[in-house]
């Protein structure tokens, strides 16, 4: 079996333990933040918790804890590691933000964000089982599963 490595991180932020086919909708969600410094994205890499797991690794970058909490919305269960003079400083667990703006698009289709230009506004319930997000201006209540599909 052939092995692929990838370059130790000398300073910055890995996000590991991301559920497959799900990094591209972190860095989508990050993108709101805009910063400078190069990545490196593993998609469906084998891993013995997950079986296959994605990975970002952002290159002389830290998240703000508010980006923190936007991972949590795509990788509840992701660890982020910070990194400098290839040292772990710190390995965390993102925690649910209270409230999400502009990051999913309503599924309610009669919601007044769909007719005039406001940001889609969520509430976060992350006290169920699975996390759920109501709508602010409709009040419609989704699993965060299915907005994930509908990340903007």
């Amino acid at each position: 079996m052939n092995t692929l490595s990838i370059l130790a991180l000398k300073s910055g932020t890995i996000i590991d333990h991301i559920p497959e086919h799900t990094a591209l909708n972190i860095l989508q969600c990050l993108r709101k933040f805009p910063k400078s410094g190069s990545l490196t994205i593993g998609i469906s890499l084998l891993s013995e918790k997950l079986g296959r797991k994605d990975l970002i690794k952002m290159h002389d970058r830290k998240l703000s804890p508010e980006e923190m909490t936007y991972v949590a919305l795509f990788a509840p269960n992701a660890t982020i590691n910070v990194i400098e003079d290839h040292c772990l400083i710190t390995k965390s667990a993102p925690t649910f933000p209270e409230e999400v703006i502009g990051i999913f698009s309503c599924l309610n289709p009669r919601c007044i964000t769909h007719v005039e230009h406001v940001p889609s506004h969520f509430f976060v319930d992350a006290n169920r089982a699975q996390m759920h997000l109501q709508c602010r201006y409709c009040q419609s209540m989704f699993p965060r599963d299915a907005l994930q599909e509908y990340a903007l």
